[in-house]
């Protein structure tokens, strides 16, 4: 805080500095490929296992998405080179100083120290971008009021590595199971056209290493 000239109050004084942050490299043979998957409108990625935790290759929108061909995907991997780096671990936006009325951003050695922490959240396995992430699973979602007035989608999701509640969902072990379940609710919802979506959908789940399938699922109960 500094008061200008002339002025009573103090106010924030804004400063710019460079920051580099480390990110690790690791090789292909320490962290093998646990999973495959691929989501709705996304290119298939892998999910590697590393250090008994599971990293997911970083996807971006694709370049010209907007004239991108029909069946491409909107979201494609990215390589460690093109990847945002800048973006990915940007500090946290500041907090509003309401006595003061400015923001607050924060000093120069917490913004490293959050930097750090994020950076501890990415990996590089032959040239690309790996985030942390928490095993993969399909689910539900519901749209509209039934009866077709909606529909019913089925989806990859990703379990919060950060908790250990169990999972609203179906494990990636099984995917017939899931799919049968979810054929179940859209048909008790009357969604009667999502049927052969569901039953024909692209997303998937290639498990590789099942002993990497430890989350509790609420609709395997």
């Amino acid at each position: 805080m500094v008061t200008p000239p002339r002025c009573r109050k103090a106010r924030p004084q804004g400063h710019e500095s460079e920051v580099t942050a480390n990110i690790r490299e690791v090789s292909a043979d320490r962290a093998p490929v646990a999973f495959v998957v691929r989501e709705y409108d996304c290119e298939s990625r892998k999910v590697r296992h590393y250090n008994s935790k599971l990293w997911r290759q970083v996807q971006d929108r694709c370049e010209n998405y907007t004239k991108r061909a029909k069946l491409s995907p909107l979201w494609v991997n990215r390589t460690a080179g093109k990847t945002a780096w800048e973006w990915l671990l940007k500090p946290n936006f500041g907090t509003f100083n309401t006595s003061g009325k400015y923001w607050d951003y924060g000093t120069l050695e917490a913004n490293k120290s959050s930097i750090a922490k994020k950076a501890e959240n990415y990996i590089i396995v032959d040239g690309e971008a790996y985030e942390r992430t928490g095993e993969p699973y399909y689910y539900v979602t519901c749209f509209g009021l039934g009866n077709n007035h909606g529909s019913t989608g089925f989806f990859v999701g990703w379990a919060d590595y950060r908790d250990r509640k169990a999972v609203w969902g179906w494990t990636a072990a099984n995917k017939a199971k899931a799919i049968n379940g979810a054929v179940e609710i859209a048909l008790n919802r009357g969604d009667t056209e999502s049927e052969d979506h569901i039953k024909n959908t692209p997303c998937d789940i290639h498990v590789l290493m099942p002993e990497c399938i430890k989350r509790r699922y609420a609709k395997d109960f």
